[in-house]
């Protein structure tokens, strides 16, 4: 639709990609697994660290917080 190119141009300007994202960040995932009992979050090829490493960290904090907002020890 023709507000989510839009919206895809608005982030993008915002994340400093002149409007367009670059290949390498639309093959992007948002992959965490355990390993060894620690959360490990992967990003593969030439992403935007700084985006994704957010990104990771919202939905860490929103798994393992509790019905009181504080993050689960």
């Amino acid at each position: 639709a023709a507000g989510d190119d839009e919206h895809a141009a608005a982030a993008a300007a915002l994340v400093g990609a002149g409007g367009a994202f670059p290949a390498a960040w639309l093959d992007q995932g948002l992959e965490a697994e355990f390993e060894r009992g620690q959360l490990v979050v992967r990003q593969h090829g030439n992403g935007p660290c700084g985006v994704l490493a957010a990104a990771h960290a919202l939905a860490a904090a929103r798994t393992f917080s509790t019905s009181t907002g504080r993050v689960a020890s």
